[in-house]
């Protein structure tokens, strides 16, 4: 998988320090080159990805790293900052292969070693046994390959802050004389100025179509998240934010498809209804929808249901019913012919089942379940089109 000095090197310590057996590392570099290393997430000190096999269930791999003393980051600083080129190759997003050699002069280097790596698999085998291990091993080699400035990331190192610090001061960014103002850079590899597009002629382009099945396509090599630990004090981690972002994906591409029926962005919903919908998608555990919600699972689970049938209006008539007008009422009589009774959560009819209407209009039909709760069956904009 390694095709630069960086990737190489990272193979070969694992190599020299026996950290996976030759058979493993054979065969985790075949399944990372076949692509079996997905959703990969890389945070300061931490690398974590799904690897698929062929036949077994997927497994979690978690690689630790040993973090840099505030002491090694001020040499690393130092010996970057002899360097003019080793800068601008930095700062360009590359590493010069004698940075290495002339760190380890000084007794640091931004290269990993066998006891600066930890390795977990959700499989339970050690490390030098381990095929999903060595393929995201296998991988990160190759994402080095694209981007060797991660070494930094990798040692616990903040990338921006580092870069940010190699840049003179009034060197990037700054005003031009003339009070012509900052030039606009162009976001095609940062060079040159970016004319832009008027805003009439944008309006007037016919969009490009969308892949058929762009919905449930996914791309060979990507895409990915590229989701970094966010600062500690917002409450949340890079593993939840990286579910954040693939629940967001995933809700765009449903808003998009026009064969589904319950489609939502969801941006509307409060932290309950959300959490449904999430446990829905399969893209978040009940117990913790129960959590959230301080229910038990069996309520949950009925909850899920009823986004499937109705979406939010379905979760909202369960859990904040209200009693019905007059004049939903009287809707709701024009056209059953059964008797309507009046209810504090809504209307009951015929046959043990109930109507309720939620907060956006729709109207909800409910039946009895097995347990003796009620489970949504039908949902509609106008009571007249409810299988009633």
């Amino acid at each position: 998988m390694a095709r630069t000095s960086w990737g190489a090197a990272w193979v070969e310590q694992l190599v020299l320090g026996n950290t996976f057996d030759g058979p493993e590392l054979a065969r985790g570099r075949g399944l990372a080159a076949r692509g079996g290393v997905v959703d990969v997430s890389i945070e300061p000190a931490a690398v974590a990805a799904t690897v698929r096999g062929r036949a077994a269930a997927d497994r979690r791999v978690r690689i630790g790293f040993r973090r840099l003393s505030d002491e090694q980051w001020s040499t690393v600083r130092s010996v970057v900052a002899r360097s003019s080129r080793t800068v601008a190759s930095m700062l360009d997003g590359d590493l010069p292969t004698e940075l290495h050699d002339q760190l380890v002069d000084v007794g640091c280097t931004l290269l990993p070693g066998v006891r600066d790596v930890s390795i977990d698999c959700s499989c339970g085998n050690l490390a030098e046994s381990c095929v999903h291990a060595a393929a995201a091993c296998c991988h990160l080699a190759g994402e080095l390959d694209r981007d060797p400035v991660l070494l930094v990331t990798l040692r616990g190192g903040d990338r921006s802050e580092i870069l940010a610090g190699l840049v003179p001061t009034g060197a990037a960014g700054r005003r031009r004389g003339g009070g012509g103002g900052a030039q606009r850079m162009s976001a095609i590899g940062g060079r040159g100025p970016d004319p832009g597009v008027p805003a009439a002629a944008a309006w007037k382009r016919r969009p490009a179509d969308l892949p058929v099945d762009f919905g449930r396509r996914r791309l060979p090599d990507g895409p990915r998240s590229g989701v970094v630990a966010p600062p500690a004090d917002l409450g949340f981690d890079a593993v939840g934010l990286e579910r954040l972002v693939a629940d967001a994906a995933a809700r765009a591409a449903s808003c998009l498809d026009a064969s589904d029926p319950v489609a939502e962005s969801g941006l509307d919903l409060d932290g309950g209804v959300d959490a449904v919908r999430r446990c829905a998608a399969g893209r978040l555990g009940a117990s913790t929808v129960a959590e959230v919600l301080g229910c038990d699972r069996s309520s949950v689970d009925g909850l899920v249901d009823a986004w499937r049938h109705a979406g939010s209006a379905g979760v909202e008539v369960l859990t904040r019913p209200r009693r019905m007008s007059d004049s939903e009422l009287a809707l709701l009589a024009d056209v059953i012919e059964d008797d309507v009774r009046s209810r504090s959560t809504g209307a009951v009819i015929g046959g043990g089942r109930q109507v309720r209407r939620s907060t956006d209009g729709s109207w909800v039909l409910l039946a009895g379940d097995a347990e003796g709760g009620l489970r949504v069956i039908d949902v509609a904009s106008c009571p007249g089109d409810l299988d009633l």
